[in-house]
């Protein structure tokens, strides 16, 4: 009877012991998933922690419609900060376009790079007019986006962290 008692309770404590291991489920279950929802104003914040640079503005419906010649009926959200140009050029455009708009809005990013480059070609200042030919324009996840940084790929990597693909 001993023996018996003394064999159920191995197979019961091997039973227990064996469900503590590691989970067998489903892999992605058990990782750390990425952010869901975009964050393009936390982007934004990051990119200029370490940016030291007179002149930098968030910018308005009139900065959008006047200074970049956009149109917002096709963009359903913005967050943009850029400089004035005075200090160089550090500027950062992410759009969410209105449905079907994405094409208008990479147009029209395309058109404030033009329009960026023909400025800083007669006032470079700080390297602004290489800056400007290097920006670069992409679609993340719902997103048209334009960097024109001294260093795009620190911008486009923080922008990865607050904007799912």
């Amino acid at each position: 009877m001993k023996q018996f008692v003394s064999i159920v309770a191995m197979v019961f404590a091997v039973l227990v012991i064996g469900g503590c291991g590691a989970s067998s489920g489903d892999p992605a279950t058990t990782q750390s998933q990425p952010a869901q929802e975009a964050n393009p104003a936390g982007a934004i914040e990051k990119i200029y922690e370490t940016i030291e640079m007179r002149g930098l503005v968030d910018a308005q419906d009139e900065d959008v419609t006047d200074r970049f010649q956009m149109n917002l009926e096709n963009i359903e959200s913005y967050n943009i900060r850029y400089s004035l140009g005075r200090f160089g050029v550090a500027d950062t455009f992410i759009i969410k376009p209105a449905e079907g708009k994405e094409s208008d809005v990479w147009d029209d990013l395309a058109a404030v790079k033009n329009a960026r480059i023909e400025e800083f070609e007669k006032y470079d200042i700080l390297g602004a007019y290489e800056i400007s030919k290097d920006a670069e324009i992409y679609t993340r996840g719902d997103y048209v986006i334009m960097v024109m940084h001294q260093d795009n790929d620190a911008a486009k990597k923080i922008i990865e962290e607050y904007i799912p693909a």
